[in-house]
């Protein structure tokens, strides 16, 4: 009998190396684009922080507010990501210049974060990346019946929600 387990696991391992590869990608080619709109020196220190997918969502995130500036405690309850690791994010975005930290005039407790110039540029990467990534999949899944893409979509989410930590199967 065919092993499926084995042929499906190595299958989303390849899907994953692979959508690790178009992000790697997409993201010097998108440095590229920058070049007449950014000093070299920017571009360089862009390409070497190598963003995370989640830092690039928070970015997008904040460009998207209103006056680009949401308080801390908001992105707190809104984002998924635990509070230590918000706060990593926000360090390492602060430091690259993509977003400011400020205290606001009316509440010097609060603090707030908006998005710098060179972060509104940066941001929309991220949607142009999902973009991109739905186009060249959605070529893939054409060539597919929907009963066949259903059965797909039962098969992944059963796996997906198998409790592996408990003892039996």
């Amino acid at each position: 009998m065919t092993d499926y387990f084995q042929q499906l696991r190595q299958s989303i391992h390849i899907l994953n190396q692979t959508q690790d590869q178009f992000k790697e990608h997409f993201w010097q080619t998108a440095m590229n684009e920058f070049k007449d709109q950014l000093p070299t020196a920017t571009i360089t220190e862009l390409e070497h922080l190598h963003l995370n997918h989640s830092e690039m969502q928070l970015l997008g995130y904040i460009d998207q507010a209103p006056d680009q500036t949401l308080a801390y405690q908001v992105l707190v309850t809104q984002i998924d990501f635990s509070q230590g690791l918000l706060s990593r994010y926000i360090k390492r975005l602060e430091a690259a210049g993509l977003i400011d930290r400020f205290h606001p005039a009316d509440n010097q407790k609060a603090v707030s974060i908006r998005i710098t110039a060179r972060g509104h540029l940066i941001a929309p990467l991220h949607t142009r990346m999902h973009e991109a990534e739905r186009q060249r999949y959605q070529t893939v899944l054409a060539q597919f019946g929907e009963d066949q893409l259903q059965i797909a979509v039962e098969v992944l989410s059963a796996m997906a929600n198998v409790n592996l930590s408990s003892e039996r199967a």
